[in-house]
């Protein structure tokens, strides 16, 4: 399936600025993205402290599609156990997050995460009955460098191959040429 209409982003930061860089980092992510001309929402970046503010950003914002959202991850436990999200209260694992965000189905969520790869945060958001339509997360740690010269790259690339349709098929080709 396909995503209706061009890339509008929203970018949700849930850190809480706990080690004092990320909330710099998400500013500097929307500020690159508005350089470049790519479609972000009125309120990018929401820094969401609590579930209320994580659940407002989105019943605030009908017109986006496409979801980036900044938080600390745990590492990947692979014994069994539910890997920790280090959010807000509420927002303590992949599956809380992903219970508060059915409205969600058919965005393209894309995660900044400093631990990258998390085999719950992908069990949370694409199982059959998940909110994602398309879920880009990278498969190593990230740091802030890193994620303020990728995304804008990306979402450029990904804005100028789907002016109507936000196509998964584009989006890999957003990815191969960044």
């Amino acid at each position: 399936e396909k995503t209706p209409g061009r890339p509008t982003i929203l970018v949700v930061d849930v850190t809480r600025d706990r080690d004092g860089f990320e909330h710099r980092m998400t500013r500097s992510i929307c500020d690159e993205l508005r350089k470049r001309g790519v479609n972000l929402t009125e309120n990018s970046p929401v820094f969401a402290a609590g579930t209320d503010e994580y659940l407002g950003a989105f019943n605030n914002t009908p017109t986006f599609n496409c979801l980036l959202l900044v938080a600390h991850g745990g590492k990947d436990p692979n014994d069994g156990t539910v890997s920790e999200l280090d959010g807000p209260p509420g927002l303590a694992d992949w599956y809380s997050l992903a219970a508060l965000s059915e409205q969600l189905r058919d965005k393209v969520v894309m995660l900044a995460v400093c631990h990258g790869y998390c085999a719950d945060a992908i069990s949370a958001l694409t199982h059959e009955d998940s909110w994602a339509l398309s879920l880009l997360a990278s498969q190593v740690s990230l740091n802030s460098k890193e994620a303020i010269d990728f995304f804008p790259s990306f979402l450029e690339a990904l804005s100028v191959l789907c002016p109507e349709n936000i196509d998964p098929v584009q989006i890999q080709h957003a990815l191969e040429t960044n």
